[in-house]
């Protein structure tokens, strides 16, 4: 719905791990026009979700991923 209000962010762990498990792999951050999303925020549910997982090596993965992405 184009007109509608926003979707509010996930605030509960439960939320957080649903929006985790949709996201396989990291998807680009949406632009913004009023200020820039940072990308730690962005992915922590995907690791936190890795971490409960003790799936280290994909969290190490999409760490580093992202870490290098944002110094470039």
């Amino acid at each position: 719905m184009a007109n509608g209000p926003p979707t509010p962010p996930p605030t509960t762990a439960a939320e957080l791990q649903d929006e985790a498990r949709g996201n396989s792999s990291v998807p680009p951050p949406a632009s913004t026009t009023s200020a820039k999303q940072d990308p730690y925020q962005y992915i922590f549910p995907a690791i936190a979700d890795l971490a409960s997982q003790s799936n280290f090596q994909d969290l190490i993965q999409i760490a580093e991923s992202t870490d290098l992405n944002v110094w470039t």
